[in-house]
């Protein structure tokens, strides 16, 4: 998605993006964000994201490593509360999702 001046009002969650942002049309900073909505309203776009950081920092060996750790947390239900349990089944579809990016 693209949001140019004048773009129609909207409301929409992310789950995970790559995200290119402009500044000014002076310069372009790419992000990976995860779990969080974006507003475009007025010629404004406000983002709120749980997780964000610059994609060059982002090692996919880390990803990896932190989807285990969500799967692993995963494999033991009963031992999480239910908004564990929510949060972390979220995180795997978004880290999951991400892994399928970052590999093409």
């Amino acid at each position: 998605m693209e949001v140019f001046a004048g773009h129609a009002p909207l409301i929409a969650s992310i789950l995970f993006s790559r995200t290119k942002i402009r500044v000014n049309d002076e310069r372009e900073e790419q992000f990976l964000m995860r779990s969080g909505i974006i507003t475009v309203d007025n010629n404004s776009v406000k983002i709120l994201v749980e997780h964000c950081a610059l994609a060059q920092e982002v090692n996919y060996e880390t990803i990896k490593d932190y989807e285990k750790f969500v799967i692993s947390k995963l494999s033991n239900p009963a031992a999480l509360g239910k908004i564990q349990l929510t949060y972390l089944q979220e995180e795997r579809s978004s880290l999951e999702r991400m892994v399928k990016i970052e590999e093409k």
